[in-house]
């Protein structure tokens, strides 16, 4: 076994590690999330849709996850028991096309993840921020279409490399490379500009529950505990995405680290919109707001509520020894936030 040989299945075999850490987090959350959401019911056709799409994510994960951990397991075969060099078999042949062309179209993880961003974020801050939502917007379009590009090349290089295309195929990969880097960062610029309306729409709520109801600090309403948590998620998301991006101009002895870090990161983009779905019902249910309604804004029950929007009810905790009064946070369709003035 060569040098070469031997690093190419050492670092698939730490990505595939990595990788699978990630992912069985994820085998674990998904269906708790379907269980949630399918209680809940899928009342409203974006109920359905969200749904849909995570189901989508989750299947596409799992079998990126499975090409890779059977590449892996056919690399370390071919090198370990058989020695036969990695050109020599049928299996790895097809391995070295499909591997390629499936690590491609999980990059479809990024859209989906980035599109449910933009959606949280719009929903909660339309009413005052819809100009600024325009710029996280655009970004998502060109995440779609740098997405779609890599994609179509991708295929393009797999069919022109059976035949023997060589000059065109190497000024195809030259290209692709140029198109990833568009990927990562056409989707950190769409994370950033939303999650930093998100940010700013959580400041001036907070602002406005401590200056105009008066309340203490400690005193957090749940729309504020929900705004809090969109803003931290996607600040890790964002670090997420800003790590594979620096990883990839960091050479290694074969590849470069991005190789070993972007799999994990296209499983994370996958279980994002999960998590949040779950961090927020938990949140909720702790303060009796939960995830999904089909009222309206003036009957909404307090067991039920939407991850679309985030609206004040009146629903006041009196505080018998100092009289303070808390104001909790429902969830309602309609999508905009509803404001008190003194």
């Amino acid at each position: 076994m060569t040098d070469t040989a031997g690093l190419s299945v050492l670092y698939h075999t730490i990505t595939l590690a990595c990788q699978t850490l990630v992912y069985g987090m994820y085998a674990i959350i998904m269906p708790i999330c379907s269980y949630v959401m399918l209680r809940r019911g899928l009342r409203r056709k974006s109920h359905i849709f969200l749904f849909s799409m995570l189901v989508f994510m989750f299947s596409l994960s799992t079998v990126y996850w499975i090409i890779s951990l059977y590449n892996d397991v056919n690399l370390i075969t071919v090198q370990f028991v058989h020695e036969v060099p990695l050109v020599d078999t049928g299996t790895t042949h097809a391995l070295r096309q499909g591997m390629p062309l499936m690590s491609a179209l999980v990059l479809l993880n990024y859209v989906l993840t980035d599109g449910v961003v933009v959606w949280r974020a719009w929903v909660l801050c339309q009413d005052g921020y819809s100009k600024s939502l325009i710029i996280p917007l655009m970004f998502l379009c060109l995440t779609l279409l740098s997405v779609l590009a890599t994609i179509g090349l991708r295929v393009a290089i797999t069919v022109l490399n059976d035949t023997q295309h060589t000059v065109i195929v190497d000024k195809g990969d030259l290209v692709l490379d140029y198109l990833q880097v568009a990927n990562l960062v056409m989707s950190l610029l769409t994370n950033i500009c939303s999650t930093s309306v998100v940010g700013i729409k959580a400041w001036r709520h907070r602002h406005w529950v401590t200056s105009e109801l008066q309340l203490k600090r400690k005193n957090i309403t749940t729309a504020q505990r929900v705004f809090t948590l969109l803003v931290e998620s996607g600040i890790i998301y964002c670090l997420s995405g800003a790590m594979v991006l620096i990883a990839t101009v960091i050479r290694l002895p074969f590849g470069t680290l991005g190789d070993v870090y972007t799999p994990v990161n296209v499983q994370f983009a996958g279980i994002y919109p999960a998590i949040v779905i779950l961090l927020v019902t938990y949140r909720g249910e702790l303060n009796e707001t939960v995830l999904f309604t089909s009222q309206g804004q003036n009957d909404a029950p307090a067991d039920v509520s939407n991850l679309d929007t985030i609206e004040f009810g009146n629903n006041p905790h009196v505080n018998s020894s100092s009289g303070e009064t808390e104001t909790s946070a429902d969830v309602a369709h309609n999508g905009s936030m509803v404001s008190h003035h003194s």
